[in-house]
């Protein structure tokens, strides 16, 4: 247990405390890969509820390098089958080796006393089962959406990709349960031979929120396309696969790394390189038939998949995000040719950062005119999370 428990918590340290990604975090090599990845995203899933569970079992404040131990305890004590014992005794032996004897006592207590707090209540308890900060809730509940399906939204085991242009029909024989998408992609069972075929570049796992960023464009063959943040690059290999001339940008070179990678796999050719998208290049102005800014944002749209992007948020967050996406949509819509077309998307539902952004751009560029892509608000379409779908808001503008 103390090799399993010394993995699962540099995980969730990195994760907690030092603001790794999950998904990234969990991609490293384990040797107890299954219990890791069960305990850490667990771990994750429930990090309000756990949070306040260590908050109410210690009269101190508990150090933070600590807590990442506690926490993914707690969570194996009340959501795994692991023996209570061991999980206590190895915890206990491990905090011993980690942080010094001192502490087993402590850790020993805290652990053998989780059954004895009572129930959550009020916005503790809203936090906990939400699995989010109250402010997020409240934003979200203000903006008229039902909290609880965007940051609580059905699970499937379906999987979504898209044949890529290395691949063909065929290779799609004998997959049982295949299900055409409205993106243009296919759903599945979860299958070993999906995995090999995205190894082989003949297919791509993408979600079909994400390829409806590329086919608000339309018809694209033939086209210049701008993608200005593309890492990791899905949305430019969809766009190359499409018939357009791709170039990406990144503000990261690895990103930039992860977007050449991707489309050495596919077959894609894409021009990727480093660029920071605050900050205009008069290179590329007027350039591009297509430009494709899906900007940074909370994330509140694809917790399913990405649990963790409701932690270590606070209120000023919404207001730094948004400023930093009207920056980027500002600078990007000076790379747009007349009568080309610029989408803005994000992986947020969050008005600040969706709908009032489009809203904020037409009213000060009048040369930018909304199109209707399947639209169903005044500035673009919302795509609701569920269980085969993620969040995002598109909204598609033509340059006069």
């Amino acid at each position: 247990m103390q090799e399993t428990f010394a993995e699962i918590y540099e995980a969730v340290d990195q994760v907690i405390r030092r603001g790794g990604y999950l998904n990234i975090v969990l991609s490293a090599e384990f040797k107890h890969r299954a219990e890791v990845h069960f305990v850490v995203k667990g771990t994750v899933e429930h990090y309000f509820e756990l949070k306040f569970l260590i908050e109410a079992l210690a009269p101190k404040k508990v150090k933070p390098a600590l807590v990442s131990l506690l926490l993914p305890a707690l969570f194996m004590l009340k959501y795994s089958d692991i023996p209570r014992f061991a999980v206590t005794s190895g915890a206990v032996e491990f905090a011993g080796k980690r942080f010094g004897a001192g502490v087993k006592g402590f850790v020993n207590a805290v652990l053998k006393n989780v059954d004895k707090i009572p129930p959550l209540t009020g916005k503790k308890e809203l936090e906990a089962r939400l699995n989010a900060p109250y402010f997020l809730v409240e934003a979200l509940e203000k903006d008229g959406f039902d909290a609880e399906k965007i940051l609580r939204p059905e699970k499937s085991r379906l999987v979504h990709f898209r044949l890529g242009k290395k691949g063909s029909p065929k290779d799609l024989e004998g997959l049982g349960a295949l299900e055409s998408s409205e993106a243009g992609g296919w759903f599945s069972e979860p299958d070993k031979r999906l995995s090999a075929l995205n190894s082989e570049g003949k297919i791509s796992f993408i979600s079909p929120s994400s390829m409806e960023c590329v086919n608000a464009f339309g018809n694209i063959a033939g086209k210049s396309f701008l993608d200005v943040a593309a890492a990791p690059g899905g949305k430019s290999v969809y766009a190359s696969d499409k018939g357009a001339a791709v170039t990406a940008g990144d503000i990261h070179p690895h990103r930039v790394e992860l977007i050449k990678s991707y489309a050495r796999r596919t077959g894609a050719i894409i021009n990727a390189l480093t660029n920071d998208a605050t900050i205009f290049r008069s290179d590329w102005e007027g350039a591009f038939d297509c430009v494709l800014v899906d900007a940074p944002c909370m994330g509140l749209g694809v917790v399913g998949a990405r649990p963790d992007v409701t932690l270590n948020r606070s209120p000023s967050d919404i207001e730094t995000i948004s400023r930093l996406q009207k920056g980027i949509l500002s600078v990007s819509s000076r790379y747009v040719k007349p009568g080309g077309k610029l989408v803005y998307s994000t992986c947020s539902l969050l008005k600040a950062e969706s709908s009032a952004i489009i809203s904020d751009f037409v009213q000060n560029n009048d040369e930018f005119r909304i199109l209707n892509y399947k639209n169903n608000c005044e500035f673009g379409r919302y795509i609701m999370p569920d269980d085969r779908w993620d969040g995002f808001f598109v909204s598609v503008t033509e340059r006069r």
